[in-house]
């Protein structure tokens, strides 16, 4: 099992150099691709630099788990570009699930702790396990996250008009919206059960990756807009990470004891 691991950690490492690598030096395609999906010329780069730190954070054992979220979101981010121009979906749309099954799959058949995290855990701390000061952030980030999430998906289920008008603005059509919705009760659902919460973190990066690139790509405000996702993964994985100790250990940086 270890050895296949590594097997699949070799082959999206291979992969992820060579793709680091012709954003880094500017090949032309790169620049090409980019206009294809919408992107604005010169993004290509910064991309690749963040691709590079993301291998680095995967490879270095103490990191490797921060380093697979942080590429989940880069792969959703891509997957929801080619969506948007209803690429073929073996080829185009699905790649970064394949990205992402590599990525995730070398890493769970190397680490025996990740295996008891994914995809479902027995181990959970109760709420009144937590200190006073952490009980609050906990219940803060539940309110924000969760609360956002059920607000957003109720308002896609109802067709509000200012739904399809957000989604035209990110270049997509009306009926996308529900099938978002639909997409965020399964994670929410798997997110809220116990055994499952991580699995469902994981799959909401995917997810929030593609809010950061659509509005990454219309070139919206970067606070209000683009950052979303982001504050959004963050309390998502710090309402986890205060009620998990098994989490703890491993993320975002392996405790030597582990």
């Amino acid at each position: 099992m270890r050895w296949t691991g590594y097997a699949l950690t070799g082959v999206f490492t291979l992969f992820m150099l060579f793709d680091i690598a012709i954003k880094l030096i500017r090949l032309p395609i790169v620049e090409q691709t980019m206009a294809q999906l919408g992107y604005p010329p010169g993004l290509g780069f910064p991309i690749g630099v963040a691709e590079a730190i993301f291998l680095i954070l995967y490879l270095v054992p103490r990191t490797s788990m921060l380093g697979a979220v942080l590429f989940t979101a880069t792969f959703g981010g891509a997957m929801v570009s080619h969506i948007r121009l209803n690429a073929p979906l073996f080829t185009h749309i699905l790649f970064g699930a394949y990205l992402g099954l590599f990525l995730w799959g070398g890493l769970w058949l190397r680490d025996p702790m990740l295996r008891a995290l994914l995809p479902w855990k027995s181990s959970m701390v109760r709420d009144g396990d937590l200190a006073a000061p952490s009980r609050w952030l906990y219940w803060a980030c539940t309110l924000f996250f969760v609360g956002f999430i059920i607000a957003d998906t109720i308002v896609k289920l109802i067709h509000w008009q200012v739904v399809e008008d957000i989604m035209a603005h990110l270049g997509f059509g009306p009926e996308i919206g529900v099938l978002i919705s639909i997409m965020e009760t399964i994670f929410l659902v798997l997110y809220l059960i116990p055994r499952t919460s991580v699995l469902g973190a994981v799959l909401f990066m995917g997810m929030l990756g593609g809010v950061v690139a659509g509005h990454v790509r219309v070139g919206d405000p970067l606070i209000t807009h683009e950052l979303a996702g982001v504050y959004l993964g963050i309390a998502m994985w710090l309402r986890l990470w205060l009620r998990d100790p098994l989490l703890r250990t491993l993320f975002p940086v392996r405790r030597m004891a582990a």
